[in-house]
């Protein structure tokens, strides 16, 4: 089954695969910035939760797009 996937549609495979890594990284990244929220000082957490929310939209449209090209490979 895996030797057709890779045979009808190799892009797509590399393109869902490349896009499940990118969500598996900021997830990671994601729960790097909780750790570094709960131990930084008042000033800094503005900052912080910038860098959060962006990680965190990042997450939401990696997975996203990973789900719909694992999808469309069948």
């Amino acid at each position: 089954m895996l030797s057709f996937l890779i045979r009808r549609s190799l892009a797509l495979m590399l393109a869902a695969t490349l896009a499940s890594v990118g969500a598996g990284l900021c997830s990671v990244l994601l729960i790097a910035q909780i750790n570094a929220a709960l131990t930084s000082d008042a000033e800094s957490r503005a900052g912080i939760a910038w860098l959060f929310a962006a990680v965190a939209v990042a997450l939401m449209l990696s997975r996203m797009s990973s789900v719909v090209l694992f999808e469309r490979l069948g």
